[in-house]
């Protein structure tokens, strides 16, 4: 593999002595590298079958199902879209990594960028899906919506437009038929509140990761620590790059006390992570496959589903 290195960077120690020992983790050894060249192909396989997912129809809805409900009740929003897209464009991360790999190039910091993305879409997706309670799942999509559009405003400002505002008006009134058609999810004081950042569906779904991948070592907020360590690579963190990178030493500089070094990414690293953001993504989609096909026959719901087709507002389609 061809890394792409840093340029050689000062390690300044404080003090003038030779630090004693090793200085960082040295580049892996062509042993190293053929032992996770060769833990490539499942990982390479778990992609292929989540790149199969939309031509299967996979994130088609069964008519009657609790996520098919969940669109009906929020109507004109669809709220299954967002975590849908997010588990689609967590995969196409995903699938960039491998592309970038196939070509025999390690670059330094990139593809932790990508792999932070696959993390942070698979997390706002948990999120999103995994409540039981429909009133949570409603207000949280609601609420992820209302941010898209102030976002969306903030964006349109940023570019200057003359009134960022345009079509507010509009998003507002539908957000609040949505909530009229389903007044459970709560006042609309709680609809426009800010919604839980990255940080917050980081640790809300590195929980759930854990407990349904509870691979060895991990705790339980050990998912959204890759998600920390990738976003601090990505926003050039030197706490980050430390902890991830190799950093070789080049050389010891006696009179200022400083050692430079040079960092590049290990394959093994790479390994490591895209593991975690493939349980990540692979979690995402189960809870999706349950949502979109599990019928509750709760009488709850069977008095939901029959205020909707009086509404028509669903489709006469109940599993037998």
């Amino acid at each position: 593999m061809e890394r792409v290195a840093a340029m050689q960077v000062p390690k300044t120690r404080g003090v003038r002595v030779r630090p004693e020992g090793r200085t960082g983790r040295p580049t892996e050894t062509g042993e190293e590298e053929a032992q996770a060249a060769a833990l490539l192909p499942p990982l390479w396989a778990r992609i292929d079958e989540l790149l199969t997912l939309d031509d299967r129809g996979y994130f088609e809805l069964e008519p009657g199902s609790a996520l098919d409900l969940d669109d009906c009740v929020s109507y004109p929003h669809k709220i299954s879209g967002n975590p849908r897209l997010g588990i689609i464009g967590a995969i196409d991360h995903v699938r960039a990594v491998r592309m970038i790999i196939d070509t025999g190039a390690v670059p330094m910091n990139s593809l932790f960028t990508l792999l932070r993305s696959a993390l942070e879409t698979a997390f706002s997706a948990i999120y999103l899906l995994e409540p039981d309670a429909r009133d949570e799942r409603i207000r949280r999509g609601l609420r992820d919506l209302h941010q898209e559009m102030v976002d969306g405003r903030n964006m349109r400002a940023d570019f200057g437009a003359l009134n960022p505002r345009k079509g507010d008006e509009r998003r507002v009134d539908a957000l609040r038929r949505a909530l009229a058609g389903y007044p459970a999810a709560g006042p609309w004081a709680q609809i426009k509140a800010r919604t839980e950042g990255s940080t917050a569906r980081g640790g809300i779904a590195s929980k759930i990761i854990v407990s349904r991948r509870p691979r060895q070592g991990r705790a339980e907020y050990s998912i959204r620590g890759y998600w920390r360590a990738f976003s601090g690579l990505t926003h050039g963190r030197s706490w980050a790059a430390h902890a991830v990178l190799d950093f070789e030493e080049v050389g010891y500089d006696a009179v200022t006390g400083t050692v430079t070094g040079r960092m590049t990414t290990s394959l093994r690293s790479i390994v490591g992570s895209m593991a975690v953001a493939l349980d990540a993504i692979e979690v995402a989609v189960e809870i999706y496959g349950r949502r979109k096909a599990e019928f509750m026959r709760s009488p709850e719901d069977t008095a939901l589903h029959a205020r909707l087709l009086a509404e028509e507002r669903a489709e006469d389609e109940l599993e037998d």
